[in-house]
Formats: C-alpha cells, sequence, structure tokens
C-alpha cells in the first residue's frame, strides 16, 4: 500500500516540448489537399524525426521525407499563387469594367445635361412661338373690331346677301318647284326689304301656306311678285356689295393677311409643342438609360468590394504561408532550429 501511495503521489511525467517550427509544418502538410488524407497524416507524423537531428547528421530516411515534405509545401505554396494571380486577375477585370462603366456614366450624366439644354431650348421656343400668336389673335380682334366699327352697313349688306341667296334657294325655289308649301316663316326676315305692294305683302303669308294645289290665280301672281322682289333686293345687294369702298378693301385685305399669319403661327406652335413633347420623351429615356447604367456600375463596385476582400484574403494567405509553414521549412531544412526540441509524432 505504502509503495501504491508514493507511486500515486509522484510527479506527473515531464511532457516533451513541441518546437513551433514543427507545428506549422505539420498543420499544412495536414492541409495539403492534393494528397490522401492518409498520407498527409503520416507527412505530419514523421516531421519531428526528420528535422530533429543537425544537416550532416541526418541519414537518407530523413533528407527522403524532407523532399516528401518540401514537394508537398511547394505544391501548396503553387496552388496559393496560382489561386492568388486567378483573384488578382478577376480583380483587374473588375477593376477595368468598373472604369468603363464609369465612363459610360459620364457619358450618360453628358447627354442628359445636353438634352436638358435642347429641353429648355425648346420651352423658350414654345414660349416664343405662343406670345407670337396671341399678339396676332390681338391684333386680329382689333382689325376685326375696326372693321366691324367702319363698315357695319357692308357687312349687314353681305351677311344679308348670303342669307337671303340661301333662303331664297332652299325655302322658295325648292318647296315651289315641287308644289309643296313655301317656307313663310324663313323667308319673313326678308320681307321687311322689299319692293313689294301693299296688297302682294298682305298675301304673302297666305298664298305661301298653300300647296300647289290650292293655289288660286291670284296666289300664282303674289308668289310670281315674291319671287321677282326677292330677286330684285338680291341684286340691289350685289350691287352694294360690289362698290365698296378702297378703305373697305384694305380693311378686308388687312383681316386676310392677318387671319393667314395666325395659321402660321398657330401652325408654328403645334410644331415647338411637339419638339417641346419629343424632347421631353428623350430626357426621360436618357435618364432611364443613365439609371440602369448607375444600376449596373453600383453592382461592379459590390462586385470590386467583394473581389479586393477576396484578394486581400488569398494574400493574407499566401503570406501567412509562406512566412510560417514554408519559412519554418527552410529554417528546420537548414539545421538552424534542430535541438532537443522536438514535437511528438502525433503532434
Amino acid at each position: 500500500m505504502k509503495r501504491a501511495a508514493s507511486s500515486n503521489n509522484a510527479p506527473a511525467a515531464k511532457k516533451d516540448k513541441v518546437n513551433p517550427a514543427f507545428v506549422d509544418i505539420q498543420d499544412a502538410l495536414k492541409k495539403a489537399e492534393h494528397l490522401p488524407a492518409n498520407c498527409r497524416l503520416m507527412l505530419a507524423a514523421m516531421v519531428p524525426g526528420s528535422f530533429a537531428n543537425a544537416r550532416a547528421e541526418r541519414s537518407e530516411e530523413q533528407l527522403a521525407v524532407m523532399q516528401w515534405v518540401e514537394d508537398a509545401l511547394k505544391h501548396e505554396q503553387a496552388k496559393l499563387s496560382f489561386d492568388c494571380d486567378a483573384v488578382a486577375a478577376k480583380l483587374a477585370e473588375v477593376e477595368g469594367s468598373k472604369l468603363a462603366q464609369l465612363e459610360e456614366v459620364q457619358k450618360a450624366e453628358g447627354a442628359i445635361v445636353a438634352k436638358k439644354e435642347c429641353l429648355s431650348s425648346k420651352k423658350m421656343a414654345l414660349a416664343e412661338a405662343s406670345i407670337a400668336m396671341t399678339l396676332t389673335k390681338k391684333m386680329l380682334v382689333e382689325k376685326q373690331e375696326e372693321q366691324k366699327t367702319c363698315d357695319a352697313p357692308f357687312l349687314a349688306m353681305k351677311k344679308e346677301q348670303e342669307a337671303l341667296a340661301h333662303a331664297f334657294v332652299e325655302h322658295f325655289k325648292v318647296p315651289l318647284e315641287a308644289g309643296e308649301v313655301l317656307h313663310y316663316q324663313e323667308l319673313q326676315p326678308f320681307l321687311s326689304n322689299l319692293e313689294l305692294e301693299e296688297s302682294f305683302m298682305v298675301s304673302v303669308p297666305s298664298s305661301c301656306m298653300k300647296s300647289k294645289e290650292d293655289r288660286g290665280s291670284f296666289d300664282h301672281v303674289v308668289l310670281q311678285a315674291l319671287e321677282q322682289a326677292l330677286l330684285d333686293r338680291a341684286s340691289q345687294i350685289k350691287d352694294a356689295v360690289s362698290n365698296r369702298s378702297p378703305e373697305s378693301e384694305m380693311r378686308e385685305t388687312g383681316i386676310l393677311k392677318v387671319e393667314e399669319q395666325l395659321a402660321v403661327d398657330r401652325t408654328a406652335q403645334e410644331k415647338c409643342q411637339q419638339e417641346l413633347a419629343f424632347a421631353q420623351k428623350d430626357l426621360e429615356q436618357a435618364a432611364a438609360v443613365l439609371k440602369d447604367i448607375e444600376q449596373v456600375a453600383a453592382n461592379i463596385g459590390v462586385e470590386l468590394k467583394a473581389s479586393l476582400k477576396q484578394s486581400d484574403k488569398i494574400r493574407f494567405i499566401q503570406e501567412g504561408f509562406e512566412q510560417g509553414p514554408l519559412a519554418s521549412f527552410r529554417t528546420c531544412k537548414d539545421g538552424v532550429t534542430a535541438s532537443g526540441l522536438c514535437a511528438t509524432a502525433g503532434a
């Protein structure tokens, strides 16, 4: 029992210390995915024993293991270098795309500026055309008022001429030839200006209200007198209208010219409105294009940020590998760290 107690109270066996350089190499070997898992573990386990001796004292077996380890590490170094180059190439490609897209954004922004200037110009042109048409309308109203004041008798005569010509055909001649009742209500406004005997004038309503079958001889005489009176009045009006004064003709000509100018101004305004609408739509389309280009640029920016992060990550891993396991291997290979500090086979 004493022996057992003595044995239980004995200090714990002193653990072998681990060389950190060996640990770096072993960890790198365990991650060498190009090798089978059992080969990785085997190489990692042989590291302490292979590097324990000084360079001049190493056996052929130790040198062979070191060569295997070196080949594995160089393969990892080449893989990291390849990955780093691939990420760098991708980064350069994304940066190039970003630069090209920024140029597209600048072009689109320049197009927006130009189209805004064009839109402003079209607005100004429409404003000027509208002002011109307003002034022409005002001038036309003034000339029409002048004509209305100065040529009131002539205008009344001309108006009567047009109305009488229509009434004579539609309300007297056509129904008379058809044997129908004449349209007395439509003819009545013209009767006051006719030179017709009073007896006939009194009989006109009655004679007009009769059809051909109901008309007597006197009715025929009345209607013949009415027809002649209407024709005489039309002739009088024609003579009066034909003998208008030169001043009245000048006023008429002036109105026609202003009406022609108003038509030109209206056409110009409509054209300006169409051009303004087109310029507005063109600007809206350009703005939509710019928005799409900016969205693409933003997406490229996100991709660029991710590529930069990936590049930094792979470079960090590469530098860690070169300054860690690879540097440790070269140091151990040269025998600089070979000492009594060994890693256990399973470390």
